[in-house]
């Protein structure tokens, strides 16, 4: 068995598989790919279980054959080669490169049995440019830590012709409402991990269809197959936490409230990030920070139009998840909206359907 492939295609194929080998080795079978030559294709697939990865990419082979090799061992070795083309060869128990240089091969009876497909397929989904960017977006606000299981992935929640996307992690939230193509009047709601988002987000430029089963869903494009297990549990209801009514309204620039949280960051408290917002009757905000312990403080000031009828006030939050907010929102323009200073501060961008919101810190 035996297939010729071009090599920076095949370097392309194994930086995306080795995405899913999981850096711990509890499970030495797992350090491995698993490599299918099918005549005029090749298939490379790595997984931790609950993600799979798997790339098929064209070649000029013969006959069929598939093997285990390590994943990091079979990189090593086709860095150091420079030919146009890689010829590869399952002989037994080893695989040759280039007729030259060989890997031990594994049992591909202890390789677990890959979860591409779930469980009953419940509706497929042809994933648009913004639903794709509004996903890697929602990423970034989910939980690092692993107390919440269910705010670590992203919530989606199709509707026959929308999806809604939302990521939080109790601080912070993203949400956007998008139309995609209809889903016949499916409704389904999932949580995903992160992992195969950051993976399409890479990819962005291909044509992504997404099927939805009831244990996990399945990202396809043409060379690229990408597995998830879905998050169990219930998401939760993150509709409650956005008001619906403002005592408070503003209208900023973004920019001008970007460069100024950016330049006041360095000065705030290493452990909070804090950030004050100060309002004034003035028809501008002074972004402040401060940190006693270092003896060190940052102050800028920039426009804000006043909507509504206020006093003013100051509300603290952190910096860094500001920053967050600003940075996924599009425009220059955007309007901040709160009740007070214990209350959420919710951002709308001037154009666009994302909502975002931000807890403010105790003073």
């Amino acid at each position: 068995m035996k297939a010729t492939m071009n090599r920076i295609e095949l370097n392309k194929a194994m930086a995306d598989v080795k995405r899913a080998i999981p850096r711990t080795k509890y499970l030495p079978a797992l350090q491995n790919i698993h490599i299918m030559i099918e005549r005029d294709t090749v298939t490379i697939t790595g997984t931790d279980i609950d993600n799979t990865v798997s790339r098929t990419i064209d070649a000029w082979g013969t006959g069929f054959g598939v093997c285990l090799v390590n994943c990091n061992q079979f990189a090593a070795i086709l860095k150091n080669i420079k030919t146009p083309e890689i010829c590869i060869e399952i002989d037994g128990e080893q695989l040759t490169i280039n007729d030259s240089l060989s890997i031990n091969t594994g049992d591909t009876e202890r390789y677990p049995r890959l979860c591409i497909e779930g469980k009953n397929r419940v509706c497929n989904v042809v994933l648009t440019s913004d639903v794709i960017k509004a996903a890697g977006i929602a990423s970034k606000f989910v939980a690092k830590d692993m107390t919440q299981i269910v705010l670590t992935g992203v919530n989606f929640e199709c509707d026959n012709d929308t999806v809604t996307i939302t990521g939080t992690d109790g601080y912070r939230l993203y949400n956007e409402t998008l139309s995609v193509p209809p889903l016949n009047g499916v409704n389904n709601n999932f949580i995903s991990s992160v992992f195969p988002i950051a993976y399409i987000s890479k990819h962005k430029k291909l044509d992504w269809n997404l099927a939805i089963y009831e244990d996990r869903i399945l990202f396809t494009s043409p060379g690229h197959a990408i597995s998830c297990k879905l998050i169990e549990g219930l998401y939760p209801n993150y509709k409650q936490t956005i008001p619906v009514e403002f005592d408070q309204e503003y209208t900023l620039n973004r920019e001008d409230l970007l460069n100024a949280v950016t330049t006041v960051l360095p000065a705030a408290n290493k452990e909070t990030n804090r950030v004050e917002l100060h309002f004034t009757d003035h028809n501008d905000l002074k972004v402040i920070s401060i940190d006693k312990d270092r003896g060190i403080s940052g102050k800028q000031v920039i426009a804000a139009s006043i909507k509504h009828p206020y006093t003013p006030f100051r509300i603290d939050c952190n910096g860094k998840f500001l920053l967050d907010i600003l940075n996924s929102l599009p425009g220059n323009n955007m309007t901040m909206k709160t009740n007070g200073i214990a209350s959420a501060m919710v951002f709308i961008p001037e154009t666009g359907t994302a909502t975002t919101l931000l807890m403010p810190l105790r003073q």
